[in-house]
């Protein structure tokens, strides 16, 4: 997976990522995430992306519940507003990623290690 290769080939920035999830198993999709995390807590990488896995989201949360994930990792925007302008969005608590999802909201995350 190109983002794989990506991910590794810088040391300090930012990575937007349009629909990690596209046409992988749910298990791809872990592994996926596990990337995510580590790019974050050892290379200090930041990483936005949209969320659209159900999956993906359970899995955050549960990651979160355990504590195998900090939630002071994690932010979270919902998209507010839409007009003619584009699309604007409101950080929120990290807390019922699923249940927003369910509700259609769109969502974005932010994964960045905060000093």
């Amino acid at each position: 997976m190109p983002i794989l290769l990506e991910g590794y080939s810088f040391t300090d920035g930012i990575l937007l990522i349009e629909e990690p999830k596209i046409s992988l198993h749910p298990a791809a999709q872990s592994e996926v995430l596990d990337f995510f995390v580590e790019m974050v807590k050892e290379r200090k990488h930041q990483i936005i992306f949209t969320l659209h896995s159900e999956y993906m989201a359970k899995r955050i949360a549960r990651a979160i519940k355990d504590e195998k994930l900090s939630s002071d990792l994690i932010s979270v925007y919902v998209a507010k507003k839409e007009d003619e302008k584009g699309t604007i969005f409101e950080k929120k608590d990290n807390q019922d990623l699923v249940g927003r999802l369910d509700k259609g909201q769109e969502i974005i995350l932010e994964l960045t290690k905060r000093n």
